[in-house]
């Protein structure tokens, strides 16, 4: 018996595309605001003429910044990107890439994208896997960072 492939044509057309870009302005307050929030008092993040003496020139972003860079926004997600038939999903895990240092000022472009799908067959069934991925550029085009995230229906 040759069961139904969970992938659906609407996913397939779908992998491979680039959501609309978005902005985040980063500010010397929200870096406050975000460090004081999780503990972290790392001098490079809150001292602006330490940071200097050390030769970063200025303060800098704790690069976990961009995890709140696209916190709550429904264009990066894979809600929209999935089978409505699975009604159950778990997070199948991700993993970070960070490039550059985030600066005060920077005005971050947030390129979310749906990059693959797949199937593998679980205990109670077939799972379907939806990959998305986000480039995270400053505002002179450089990649500053990258996340990649897998999400399971079944």
């Amino acid at each position: 018996m040759v069961s139904k492939s969970l992938i659906t044509d609407e996913i397939t057309k779908m992998i491979g595309t680039v959501g609309d870009p978005f902005f985040v302005l980063v500010e010397r307050g929200l870096i406050k605001r975000l460090t004081q929030a999780v503990g972290d008092d790392n001098p490079l993040y809150r001292d602006r003429e330490y940071a200097i003496r050390s030769g970063f020139g200025d303060t800098i972003a704790p690069p976990y910044l961009l995890l709140t860079a696209f916190l709550g926004d429904p264009r990066e997600g894979t809600h929209e990107i999935c089978n409505p038939l699975l009604k159950r999903f778990l997070d199948g895990g991700g993993k970070w890439e960070f490039y550059k240092d985030i600066r005060p000022g920077d005005m971050l472009m947030v390129i979310p994208k749906f990059a693959n799908a797949y199937e593998k067959e679980g205990k109670s069934g077939k799972m379907l896997f939806l990959v998305t991925e986000v480039t995270f550029k400053n505002q002179l085009g450089e990649v500053i960072g990258k996340r990649q995230t897998t999400i399971i229906q079944y």
